[in-house]
C-alpha cells in the first residue's frame, strides 16, 4: 500500500508542477507580450508629443522659430534692456528648456503672452515697412502652429491610453513594466 501512496503523491506532485508550469507560462505571455502591445500602444502616444513631423514638439519648434524672429527684431529696435523683451527672452529659453508635455504647454502660454505684449509695443514703436510685415508674418505662423497644436489628439490619446492601463491585467502589466500614462499636454 505504501507503493500506491508514494505512487499518488508523484501524480499529484507532477500536477502541482504542470500547474506551476502552466501558471508561469501564462503570467510570463501576459508580462512579455501584454507587455509589448502595451509599450508599442504608449509609443504611438508619446509619438504624437515628441515624434517627428507634426507631433507637438515639431510645431513647438516651428512656433519658437517665429518668436525667436520677433524676439530679434524687437531687441533691434528696443534694446536689451526692454522689459518686455527681457521677459521674452526668458520665455523663450524656458520654452526651449521644456522637458515635460506640462512644462512645454506652460512655457508656451508664457511665450505667447510676451509675444502679444511685445508685438503691440512694436506696433506702437512705429516699425518700418518691412519690420511690420516680418513681425506680422511671425506672429500669424505663430498662431497658426497654436492652433495646430490646440487640435492635436495627443491628449485624447492620453486619456484612451488611460482607459486601457486603468483595467486588469494592463494595470498590473503597466505597474511592473514602467509603463505609466504620459502626461497631458495642458
Amino acid at each position: 500500500m505504501q507503493n500506491q501512496g508514494g505512487a499518488g503523491r508523484t501524480h499529484v506532485s507532477r500536477r502541482g508542477a504542470a500547474l506551476i508550469f502552466v501558471a508561469v507560462c501564462v503570467i510570463f505571455s501576459l508580462l512579455m507580450l501584454g507587455g509589448a502591445k502595451l509599450a508599442a500602444l504608449r509609443a504611438d502616444v508619446t509619438a504624437a508629443y515628441d515624434g517627428a513631423t507634426g507631433s507637438i514638439v515639431d510645431d513647438m519648434r516651428l512656433h519658437n522659430e517665429n518668436a525667436y524672429n520677433i524676439l530679434t527684431v524687437a531687441r533691434r529696435l528696443l534694446g536689451d534692456e526692454d522689459a518686455d523683451v527681457r521677459e521674452l527672452d526668458a520665455a523663450y529659453r524656458e520654452i526651449n528648456g521644456a522637458s515635460t508635455p506640462s512644462a512645454l504647454y506652460a512655457a508656451d502660454q508664457r511665450i505667447d503672452a510676451a509675444v502679444i505684449t511685445l508685438v503691440g509695443k512694436l506696433n506702437d514703436y512705429g516699425m518700418n515697412e518691412k519690420d511690420t510685415r516680418l513681425v506680422a508674418a511671425e506672429k500669424s505662423s505663430m498662431d497658426s502652429q497654436d492652433m495646430i497644436v490646440a487640435r492635436s489628439d495627443y491628449n485624447a490619446r492620453v486619456a484612451e491610453y488611460e482607459a486601457v492601463v486603468s483595467g486588469f491585467p494592463a494595470n498590473l502589466i503597466a505597474l511592473m513594466r514602467g509603463l505609466g500614462a504620459p502626461e497631458y499636454y495642458r
